[in-house]
């Protein structure tokens, strides 16, 4: 039987003139807004090409978010004293509800890979190149000496 949840995305901001973001973690609750777990993002892969982005302090703040987490006792009372103190470069987003199929580990990894993972180049669909341009005559050259030698 789906389960009522809901969860907030921590928002990170390198520049706060642009609206340009990335998710850095993301925060579970269950029914009646019980705190049920919490995740960091994995890397910040997406950030490192982008000069403004402060990946020291996104280093630190997740190294004290898991030392948190493996502590356990007060970890709930930490995410939110981390909500009602945000940095200038952190926000968070809205609370969205959705219907759970799965237990709270199963929902929170896939809103981990959903909102936090970033896609390898090898999980990105290539797009077809358009007929008559340069790439597509390259790669059907390409196909016909791989299959002739």
């Amino acid at each position: 039987m789906p389960n009522a949840l809901k969860y907030e995305l921590l928002r990170y901001f390198p520049n706060r003139l642009s609206e340009e973001f990335c998710n850095v973690a993301v925060f579970l609750y269950g029914a009646g807004g019980v705190f049920l777990d919490a995740c960091f993002a994995p890397d910040f892969a997406r950030l490192r090409s982008n000069p403004l982005a402060d990946l020291a302090y996104l280093g630190a703040l997740k190294a004290e978010f898991e030392n948190r987490r493996l502590d356990g006792e007060g970890f709930s009372a930490y995410v939110e004293d981390l909500k009602l103190n945000l940095s200038q470069g952190l926000q968070l987003s809205n609370e969205r509800f959705f219907l759970g199929a799965g237990d709270q580990m199963e929902e929170m990894a896939r809103l981990a890979r959903t909102y936090l993972a970033t896609p390898r180049r090898s999980e990105v669909r290539p797009v077809e190149p358009a007929p008559d341009t340069r790439r597509f005559i390259r790669g059907r050259m390409r196909d016909t000496f791989q299959l002739y030698h």
